[in-house]
């Protein structure tokens, strides 16, 4: 007998394979056909799919895929945060054998539970449900785990999502380009010139090369700021807003001064990635997430290099969140207990490449006869996630207020600083008021 999720997940199947809007559907009958299940099954899940904004069912029509599918957030679903990730279609395995009634998804948007990735976290953290009372009945005992992982994800007493696994940011080296170029590979005690050194020195020597992936979003600038021992914010400060202060500007203008020398550059971290692995880049900046694609023998591993300030290492996490809506609480912590499982987590260390947060599942992935992976576990303890930023729409605006200014002219980068930070106080003055008129 053909159960009423396996017809479900047969049309989201159907969905995603062609996935062309507008794009018709076989007829109810031919799908009842197909699966050996009586029609009115099928012509349920199909109505269940139109009220979600899935599919549109036109009379004497047939049945249409419906614009914007992508952005529909299913009841049952979970949801990854991007396509073509090579663990995805055993994980997938895995977890709908554990829970059928689940689709997992690499193509929606969202979903009711989902893996997203540390700044789509921030930036919507107001979606996700408090997980701190059902991680605390899951897991009383925290000291299985890196906890300073989890506790980046504390909003106060909220827990906005669990991170699943997680890494320190390295930058990887193609020994191979760097012994072409006649430049030494860099050491991991290496400075802020020595990094401009090198990059000058591979540009000079590899024409028409990739050199090194920088972007612009908060998850990469962010490290420089800290490294000269800046900040976003510190909230329980009679001045809560960090971003203008001398250190915070400098490394901005310092990651603005490496990005103009790689002003040519392709920034995408796909194609820069796809770049490295195929011998096109000399270096390329991420997470242990990456070495999974990488050949062997691992490529050379440096930390990112020290500017003074902290050695804080912002980290990049894959982690378990739940839409607000969701209040199947049973089912979110049979979800939250089967993620965290040594099975699960040493199942993701060997097959993505990240650390495990069970510290039993990252001591048998991470390799002390590799160097690689030394680099890694000696960033452990630098290890942070200190946006310190409980508020999304805080969040966003620093993001894309911050992308803004690094497009403009270097000299305007500390006034305009100033400005942005001048809105960030005006808005928390304005949150606070309010807060104080609603008690």
């Amino acid at each position: 007998m053909v159960h009423s999720n396996e017809i479900r997940k047969y049309l989201l199947k159907l969905v995603e394979e062609r996935a062309v809007e507008n794009d018709k559907l076989p007829g109810a009958l031919q799908i009842a056909s197909e699966l050996g299940c009586s029609l009115p099954y099928v012509q349920a899940a199909i109505s269940s799919l139109v009220q979600c904004g899935v599919l549109e069912s036109i009379p004497r029509s047939g049945t249409y895929i419906r614009s914007g599918w992508r952005e529909r957030i299913l009841t049952n679903n979970l949801a990854i945060y991007r396509s073509g990730l090579g663990f995805f279609p055993e994980f997938k395995r895995r977890f709908e054998a554990e829970f059928p009634e689940i689709y997992c998804s690499e193509h929606f948007a969202n979903g009711n539970i989902e893996l997203k990735v540390t700044y789509n976290v921030l930036c919507r953290q107001d979606e996700y449900a408090d997980l701190s009372g059902l991680f605390d009945e899951c897991f009383p005992d925290k000291s299985i785990f890196h906890t300073g992982a989890i506790d980046a994800f504390y909003s106060g007493r909220k827990l906005i999502g669990i991170p699943v696994i997680f890494s320190p940011g390295v930058i990887f080296c193609n020994p191979e380009l760097f012994s072409r170029a006649g430049v030494a590979l860099p050491a991991s005690d290496w400075s802020w010139q020595d990094l401009l050194d090198t990059v000058r020195a591979l540009r000079a020597a590899l024409p028409g090369v990739k050199i090194l992936n920088t972007g612009s979003g908060i998850n990469r600038w962010i490290n420089f700021v800290i490294r000269c021992g800046g900040g976003l914010l510190a909230p329980d400060a009679s001045d809560p807003v960090r971003l203008d202060s001398p250190e915070s500007i400098e490394g901005l203008r310092r990651y603005r001064e490496l990005r103009d020398i790689l002003q040519d550059e392709d920034n995408d971290y796909n194609s820069l990635r796809n770049a490295f692995i195929n011998g096109k880049s000399a270096m390329f900046w991420g997470f242990r997430q990456a070495n999974i694609v990488f050949s062997t023998p691992i490529p050379h591993v440096v930390t990112l290099p020290q500017m003074g300030g902290s050695p804080e290492n912002i980290m990049g996490a894959d982690i378990l969140v739940f839409r607000r809506e969701c209040r199947d609480f049973k089912l979110m912590k049979q979800v939250i207990r089967f993620m965290l499982s040594e099975k699960t987590q040493s199942f993701l260390g060997r097959a993505y490449g990240g650390i495990p947060i069970l510290k039993r599942s990252a001591a048998a992935v991470l390799n002390p006869a590799d160097a690689a992976d030394r680099v890694f576990m000696a960033e452990l303890s630098n290890i942070s996630c200190c946006y310190n930023c409980s508020d999304a729409m805080l969040f966003r605006l620093i993001n894309s207020g911050v992308e803004r200014i690094l497009s403009l002219p270097a000299a305007d980068l500390g006034r305009e600083l100033k400005s942005l930070s001048e809105t960030l106080r005006n808005i928390i003055k304005i949150q606070q008021f309010m807060g104080e008129k609603d008690k």
